[in-house]
């Protein structure tokens, strides 16, 4: 057997961009960005993606916030392929969103809605077992309510 010859050495693959990480708490937040996860055969998540504010006094005043892009994971299918219901946490995100309101269909619809945020931090992989400290990151456990 013989071994694979590179006219240049092999670079290691990049991982993801570190995710930000904040003090778990209750936030003041905008709605930054959103998008549809599919996972091969399984469950598809909405991720969207939050920045948090100092107070709700800084939302509209052009106050930058304090960190971009902390996310959030709604699932919107279970693992079985079903959709969730109504007392999913998927369906207290959009009644956060949009209130008594029908939410419209696009995903889009939901960037710029100012709520409140609990954050938490993810310091365990999917398994459970434990990360390395240098990869820990905060992320939007549950929206509470619109801001």
């Amino acid at each position: 057997m013989s071994a694979t010859r590179y006219e240049e050495e092999p670079r290691l693959p990049r991982l993801k961009e570190k995710r930000p990480l904040v003090k778990p708490g209750v936030y003041v937040a905008r709605t930054a960005s959103a998008s549809l996860v599919k996972f091969k055969g399984q469950r598809d998540q909405v991720e969207i993606g939050f920045d948090l504010y100092e107070s709700a006094d800084d939302l509209g005043t052009g106050v930058a916030p304090a960190t971009r892009g902390v996310p959030g994971f709604f699932n919107v299918t279970n693992d079985n392929g079903r959709k969730v219901g109504d007392g999913s946490k998927y369906a207290r995100v959009l009644s956060a969103l949009f209130g008594d309101e029908e939410p419209p269909t696009a995903l889009r619809a939901v960037i710029g809605k100012a709520v409140e945020v609990e954050v938490v931090t993810v310091d365990r992989d999917s398994a459970g077992k434990p990360k390395d400290k240098s990869r820990w990151y905060s992320k939007v456990a549950e929206v509470l309510r619109r801001a």
